[in-house]
């Protein structure tokens, strides 16, 4: 929370509720019009994040379980007039009229007040990522990104950060399964383009070897042999 806006009273009349700020905050989603994938560790994907945006915007890139991907941010931004601008790790935004008020006041409690945060589809769990995070999905979605602050004080925040991705590894491949054994007469044991095998193919040959014995001439009962 921006404590800029509040007395030395009203924080001493408001800390009674903080405990119910302990609760997760929910933010909608903003989707982008194209989405992509990188496929070449040469490649890189940008995008803007601005420090009034109260909703998870999507960084238009969808990231693959197990490739390990490089998120670093750059850029300047304030989640209040009266608070320090920041880069995306959120070092030192407090002032004598921007005062700390704890975790609880901050949808990732454990990342610093005013630093760039994600998310990996809209069920996934937020995780701080500041200058730079190298991080290895578990479960392909698509990146989202916003600042890290109460949802009751977007109302004054400025400045953008431009957040990068690329990838790092890509995942091994699958194992691939050893071929069946065939087994003889198989189709799959023929050489490529031979003719598959005919099982009626002896049998011809047997048949055709015995009327070939039985019509040699002067044998076969329409022979007839011509008298010099």
């Amino acid at each position: 929370m921006k404590p800029a806006r509040l007395s030395p009273f009203l924080v001493f009349v408001f800390l009674p509720v903080l405990p119910a700020l302990c609760l997760a905050f929910e933010f909608p989603f903003t989707e982008a019009t194209e989405v992509t994938t990188l496929d070449s560790l040469d490649k890189q994907h940008s995008a803007q994040v601005n420090a009034s945006d109260k909703f998870w915007r999507s960084a238009g890139i969808r990231l693959e379980a197990g490739h390990s991907y490089l998120i670093s941010a750059e850029g300047t931004w304030q989640v209040g007039g009266l608070c320090n601008p920041t880069g995306p790790d959120g070092i030192s935004p407090y002032t004598l009229a921007c005062w700390d008020l704890g975790p609880a006041t901050r949808t990732v409690g454990p990342a610093t007040h005013s630093s760039l945060i994600g998310k990996i589809g809209h069920g996934g769990e937020p995780f701080a990522v500041g200058n730079a995070r190298e991080i290895t999905p578990l479960e392909p979605g698509i990146l989202y990104l916003m600042v890290n602050d109460h949802p009751d004080f977007f109302w004054d925040n400025s400045g953008h950060v431009t957040a990068k991705v690329r990838v790092l590894k890509f995942a091994a491949p699958e194992q691939q399964q050893p071929p069946a054994q065939a087994t003889p007469g198989d189709p799959a044991s023929m050489p490529p383009g031979a003719p598959p095998a005919d099982p009626t193919i002896k049998r011809v040959a047997v048949v055709a070897a015995v009327a070939a014995t039985t019509d040699q001439p002067g044998t076969g009962p329409h022979d007839r042999r011509i008298s010099s």
